[in-house]
């Protein structure tokens, strides 16, 4: 199999290094690593694409040939995307799919374009994302709102680039300013956010959050899911006597944690080098960086260089808040 090696940009201390394919897939999958060179500062993204599954095809001629029974256009933060579907009983889970944060406008103003196909037989059944396939759907329970969810928000989040990124991370604002704590699902993200917010900090979100190339943390509220014994429950930030913020407040502090038992919270600063690394790691849909991967790492580095960013274990959830009290 044939590869070849693209050295991106260097900034900050900070390589990127892209493996490519030669051959070209629909709707492009990556693995990406992440590898720190030994007693150096720089750091390294590897990229591998691996196929999706989902046959390289001319999809063209079978959009023009269907009469599509829904059809509207929606905004968020500047994207525009018209969403399609060539069934009437769709329409309700494509609009609950939608985040609060955007307003349904005219299909024809769309930048962008979302196809849900279900009654053209399983070789074709699928979300499609500007004519080319996003998720295939197998059987009818594939088209779950979960499902569909997920995927407009990969969508969203690759279309926003590079004015907006959208990263695995929960937000607060605490004296008017923005604190963003990334994490992969299970690193004590919710648990944190919603400690911060009963100290008395506004909420933005818990797993979401949208970052402006200027180094803004735009609203995109959606309910905390706090995990319990018995599966998740879905929560407001009301519920915890705290306010959700409707306006962008600007970044101060990143602080990258996790849950250890036993661990003392005892953090230590990032370098831009690292932070530039760990937030690129933290991306909501990490292969959306190949799209302008220079103009992401020069986004990234110039919002680290200018904030603080901290990293460390931490156990009791308190122990953060505290600090964060002190140091804030």
């Amino acid at each position: 199999m044939l590869f070849r090696l693209v050295v991106v940009v260097q900034l900050h201390s900070c390589l990127v290094v892209d493996w490519q394919r030669l051959e070209y897939y629909f709707f492009k999958k990556f693995i990406f690593k992440s590898l720190l060179l030994n007693k150096t500062n720089f750091s390294i993204i590897i990229v591998n694409k691996v196929n999706n599954g989902l046959a390289k095809q001319n999809f063209s001629p079978l959009f023009e040939k269907i009469s599509w029974k829904v059809n509207f256009g929606f905004e968020c933060y500047g994207v525009r995307i018209g969403i399609r579907a060539d069934s009437l009983r769709f329409k309700p889970i494509l609009e609950k799919m939608l985040p609060s944060v955007g307003r349904v406008r005219n299909f024809e103003d769309s930048q962008e374009i979302v196809s849900l196909i279900a009654e053209r037989g399983k070789s074709v059944n699928g979300l499609y994302f500007n004519n080319e396939p996003a998720l295939k759907f197998e059987e009818n329970q594939d088209i779950s709102l979960e499902n569909l969810s997920d995927k407009f928000l990969i969508i969203l989040a690759i279309s926003s680039l590079p004015a907006k990124l959208y990263l695995h991370a929960g937000a607060v604002t605490w004296k008017n300013a923005g604190i963003i704590l990334p994490g992969e699902s299970f690193s004590g993200k919710t648990t944190l956010v919603k400690e911060f917010i009963k100290a008395g900090a506004d909420y933005v979100t818990d797993d979401l959050t949208v970052l402006t190339d200027t180094g803004f943390v735009l609203p995109f509220p959606r309910q905390l899911a706090i995990r319990t014994d018995v599966g998740r429950e879905l929560r407001t930030a009301d519920y915890f006597g705290a306010k959700t913020i409707v306006e962008k407040v600007k970044l101060k502090m990143i602080v990258f944690t996790e849950f250890e038992k036993n661990a003392v919270w005892q953090p230590q600063t990032f370098s831009p080098g690292k932070t530039v690394m760990k937030l690129m790691d933290n991306f909501y849909y990490k292969p959306a960086i190949r799209k302008v991967p220079d103009q992401i790492i020069k986004t990234l580095a110039e919002i680290a260089g200018g904030i603080k960013v901290y990293e460390g274990k931490r156990g009791d959830a308190r122990s953060v808040i505290d600090w964060a009290a002190k140091n804030f």
